[in-house]
């Protein structure tokens, strides 16, 4: 009888306990699908030269290592204002995404493949990047870009 009961009990606390693993595990796709959509749409503002774009994205505070540095950090005024005068987007791919969440702080990682024109040269190349993002309510901005040029291959 002990057995039947304790049958019972777990079976009645198992199904919340799976619903809310399976809400969870669903929220989070959900998060990541926002947030690769978010990077999308951020660099995609890079193409278009979408000055209030490129400012809406970034939080305040944002600060940038690696493309276009030369060993500053590069704060988001800076960036759009260099982004716009001497960057035309051709191209681009974000492949091997990776993303953590941690509450409202995200780490996307991920390859970054690009065409363009940087400065009146052909530029183009693959990129290893990692942004964080935050997020206030229900909206993500990017506090933080690090990336790094992969080598040409020889």
């Amino acid at each position: 009888m002990k057995k039947i009961l304790l049958a019972i009990l777990m079976l009645s606390v198992t199904p919340g306990a799976a619903f809310e693993q399976t809400e969870k595990k669903n929220s989070e796709y959900l998060a990541k699908a926002a947030l690769t959509k978010l990077e999308y749409d951020w660099t995609n503002a890079f193409v278009e030269k979408d000055a209030q774009a490129l400012d809406r994205f970034m939080a305040d505070g944002f600060l940038m290592l690696g493309q276009f540095s030369t060993g500053e950090l590069i704060d988001k005024k800076t960036l759009i204002q260099r982004s716009l005068a001497l960057l035309t987007l051709l191209t681009f791919s974000l492949d091997d995404v990776r993303i953590q969440i941690r509450g409202d702080t995200a780490v996307f990682h991920c390859k970054y493949t690009f065409q363009g024109i940087y400065s009146g040269q052909p530029y183009s190349g693959v990129t290893l990047v990692t942004d964080t993002w935050a997020r206030q309510g229900d909206q993500w901005q990017v506090l933080a870009r690090h990336s790094s040029k992969i080598p040409s291959a020889k």
